[in-house]
């Protein structure tokens, strides 16, 4: 049942009785037994306790007589059903058919000789079983000082502080900016753990979705290969494609088709963090109308209930300063890029957040506008340099300069004090996460069947480390990196 709409037998007596009550039996067969008596009467698939939450709209407001088979899993389908519609349902009567034998239902009852009158005097006896839950709140437990005092799990962080499991994002840009290649880019830098311009990686491999809408499938391969190139990624990288999944299997999100696959796909296979490309290719209707949006609200935040993060890509109008159509599908997005061009000419673009709702005072400096230009080793952002093609300096030389560039970003952001050889408090990094930093932003090529490096790069990796020792840079001890003077306030000379 994966990916299809699930609805209440016999529908269009439902939607055309509206003010008539609603008899749910178990069964098709109980079903047109009870509509034969001239009831709106109705089951649901798949048999007892397999009642879903997609039927329970279509009982708001109605007066719901349950109806259950004589045993076990008739009264255990019963109680699941009172629990699902009592937000919905106006009132919830249960009849229980007397004279029945153990697994017997409606149908047998009427073959015994029930009858409709009789039924109508059962169903007017019958109590009103609809449950209200109520909930006792003590403002004591909520007050400002007790909010200090709550214990509430860490922020799992997926880059640098911009972005955790619970994060909500939204990035909006022209046509032909770059949003799906810097997107692309991201979920493998997620994928891998590794750094993506100037956010730190979390060192660790994330199960990432990317949804692609619009792309013809030629065009996702080629963007795919080039991607690989830059980031090692494999199997942590799931990313589906419409035009090459079979028709009909990527039904429009803001439909209950739509969320009912998502769900039942995430269920299956888990993922951190799911990328939509894009708004206007995974909805159905008119961008400029709320409504259209309204039914994703409950699953943006079911996604956040589970602790996955989403990057939502949208498209702008004539006016580029903002995403098309109504505002207010940002109001749930706790974050919000936008993607302009800066220098056409140049490749240049530019990358701004214009909604920021975690930043702080010791994150913002990762909140700052970045100047963008993709290269052949990957995104370079203002400040940063790494084509080499624009440089005189030998490619050791480059790597010494990168890995301390690395050290300096990654360790302000992941490093706690601890003493020194002196004793003296110093922010200390692992060699891995630097040389690992490294590779992501090609300046380490991965190669071999397990992406590992080569003895080649390993060797350039060694070379540049001693040669910031030989400088009384960096010291190492137990695998873990420290400076042992403070950033170079004179040229240093690397050997």
């Amino acid at each position: 049942m994966k990916g299809i709409q699930r609805l209440p037998y016999r529908l269009p007596d439902i939607i055309g009785r509206p003010s008539e009550p609603i008899i749910v039996v178990e069964g098709e067969k109980c079903a047109d037994a009870t509509a034969n008596l001239g009831f709106v009467a109705t089951t649901n698939s798949e048999g007892a306790s397999k009642w879903k939450p997609e039927l329970n709209p279509h009982f708001r407001g109605r007066n719901v007589i349950i109806i259950p088979d004589n045993d076990k899993a008739g009264r255990d389908h019963r109680d699941q059903i009172i629990v699902e519609l009592s937000a919905f349902a106006k009132s919830i009567r249960i009849v229980e058919l007397p004279g029945l034998q153990e697994k017997g239902d409606i149908y047998d009852w009427l073959k015994m000789g029930g009858t409709k009158e009789a039924l109508l005097e059962l169903i007017a006896n019958a109590k009103n079983s609809l449950l209200r839950k109520t909930f006792s709140i003590n403002p004591a437990e909520y007050t400002a000082e007790e909010w200090e005092k709550k214990s509430l799990p860490p922020k799992e962080f997926l880059l640098g502080q911009v972005m955790t499991t619970t994060s909500r994002w939204m990035l909006y840009g022209e046509t032909g900016v770059g949003k799906t290649l810097l997107s692309l880019d991201m979920a493998a830098a997620i994928a891998t753990g590794a750094s993506f311009l100037n956010w730190p990686g979390s060192g660790k491999s994330r199960r990432v979705l990317y949804i692609d809408g619009e792309l013809p499938s030629e065009t996702v391969k080629a963007r795919v290969k080039e991607m690989r190139k830059r980031y090692s990624v494999s199997k942590e990288l799931v990313i589906l494609s419409r035009d090459a999944l079979p028709d009909g299997s990527l039904p429009p999100l803001n439909k209950d088709t739509g969320r009912n696959w998502l769900m039942d796909f995430i269920e299956e296979h888990s993922f951190d963090v799911i990328f939509f490309d894009s708004i206007m290719c995974l909805l159905e209707g008119d961008m400029k109308d709320e409504t259209v949006w309204e039914p994703m609200k409950p699953l943006i935040r079911s996604l956040s209930t589970r602790k996955i993060a989403q990057v939502w890509l949208h498209h702008t109008g004539h006016d580029t300063t903002k995403g098309y159509g109504t505002k207010t599908r940002e109001w749930e997005l706790d974050t919000v890029l936008s993607l302009t061009f800066h220098n056409k000419e140049a490749g240049q673009i530019k990358l701004e957040f214009s909604k920021n709702r975690n930043k702080n005072p010791e994150n913002e400096n990762q909140y700052k506008p970045l100047t963008l230009q993709l290269g052949a080793e990957g995104w370079i952002h203002e400040g940063q340099q790494r084509n080499k093609t624009l440089t005189s300096k030998s490619d050791h030389q480059m790597l010494i300069e990168e890995f301390l560039e690395s050290f300096d970003r990654l360790v302000d952001d992941y490093s706690e004090l601890s003493p020194g050889h002196d004793f003296m408090p110093v922010k200390k990094l692992s060699l891995e996460r630097v040389r690992d930093d490294l590779s992501s932003r090609g300046f380490l090529e991965r190669d071999g069947p397990k992406n590992g490096l080569s003895v080649n790069e390993r060797s350039k990796f060694s070379r540049a480390k001693k040669a910031l020792f030989r400088a009384k840079t960096l010291t190492e001890k137990d695998g873990l990196i420290w400076r042992i003077r403070l950033k170079k306030s004179e040229p240093d000379t690397f050997q």
